[in-house]
């Protein structure tokens, strides 16, 4: 039987952490960023430190009180007015009953953050559920395939994301690859992402184009997808010990080509994937020599924020890339991750983060 949490041990433990104040002002900023729209949070940075917080409680108070359900709201506001001691100003015995009236108030709050905590750790669960689902739908990072190094990568901002990272080999001689940025985060976005994998993996042996492809994964997101939801997608086809890749760009970021003396833009692509019907999308090849590679990636890479709401950049992606061009796959792999890890520090992350590196080599 697991030991039981002791209360006072597990308060002593969380003390000797330290960073206690630091802690606290991420989590207050956290709680902003959260409950307050643009206009309000823009308003907080003219205002002096004092003001500043006063106006931030009362904001976070009232957002708060509109985000309770129907009993909740009345037991919080059953609360406040016991915690203030209203009802005991009616009488001689005020210091009485004030104090009966925090200890209820406190009760009531107790309460409250109870249900609010359950409801919080169902949806974890839930969405922790989802997450196992959804690594289990990954491919492995370094699949194998003759006459390439390959890097697989993606990491949810949340519990779940809406990137989508896949392999999949057609026949022996032929993989395909993906690499797809729904708009959006969480839960919806997951949603989308798993139906665009089994809609891919499900008719891609079917179409030799992989044009006709795209256009028909197109038709099905306009015919069955949300309006306000689409997809942008990246679309690549390997055969085997060659270094020609085919592939098809709808609405994202250009893949970098990189060699020991360039790094080269693709050219930008099609619109994307559910945002309008009867899109022709055109198909592009690229042939790289032995040691030369190709990223693709989201913009959760390049947007990647310091604790300053500053951007990673491409620039400090072509640096790297530059710096670690003679690398295997698996090598320039760490290196992002090592990178964006130290300029984003303790930064809440913003964005699903994910890539893949395809290294030409010869067997």
């Amino acid at each position: 039987m697991a030991q039981k949490q002791k209360m006072g041990k597990t308060l002593r433990d969380d003390l000797r952490q330290g960073g206690f104040f630091k802690n606290l002002k991420k989590e207050f900023k956290e709680l902003e960023s959260f409950y307050l729209d643009d206009e309000r949070r823009a308003l907080l940075k003219h205002m002096g430190w004092f003001r500043r917080t006063f106006k931030s409680m009362i904001w976070l108070f009232k957002s708060l009180f509109f985000h309770l359900t129907t009993v909740r709201r009345i037991l919080l506001m059953v609360a406040v007015i016991l915690f203030f001691g209203i009802s005991a100003r009616i009488s001689g015995a005020d210091v009485q009953l004030q104090r009966n009236g925090s200890i209820v108030s406190l009760f009531i709050f107790l309460f409250i953050l109870m249900l609010e905590l359950k409801d919080k750790l169902l949806a974890k669960n839930e969405l922790r559920a989802g997450r196992a689902v959804q690594e289990a739908l990954m491919p492995e990072e370094q699949p194998l395939f003759s006459g390439w190094q390959l890097f697989l990568f993606s990491r949810p901002a949340n519990d779940v994301g809406g990137d989508l990272v896949d392999f999949f080999t057609v026949d022996e001689n032929q993989t395909d690859i993906t690499l797809c940025d729904v708009a959006g985060k969480g839960l919806p976005a997951a949603l989308f992402a798993a139906k665009m994998q089994s809609s891919l993996r499900a008719i891609a042996a079917d179409y030799s184009s992989i044009t006709k492809l795209s256009a028909k994964i197109n038709e099905i997101f306009c015919r069955d997808g949300i309006s306000s939801r689409f997809a942008s997608l990246l679309y690549l086809r390997l055969q085997r010990n060659s270094g020609t890749v085919r592939l098809m760009n709808a609405g994202h970021l250009p893949p970098l080509l990189v060699g020991s003396a360039h790094i080269k833009e693709l050219p930008k692509g099609d619109p994307a994937i559910g945002l309008k019907k009867g899109i022709r999308y055109k198909e592009q090849s690229v042939s790289l020599n032995p040691g030369e590679f190709l990223l693709l990636y989201s913009d959760g890479l390049t947007e990647a924020r310091d604790e300053n709401g500053t951007f990673y950049g491409d620039e400090r992606l072509t640096a790297l890339l530059k710096r670690n061009h003679g690398n295997s796959a698996r090598q320039i792999a760490r290196e992002i991750l090592h990178s964006v890890k130290l300029f984003t520090g303790d930064a809440p992350k913003t964005d699903d983060l994910s890539f893949v590196i395809l290294k030409r080599i010869l067997e």
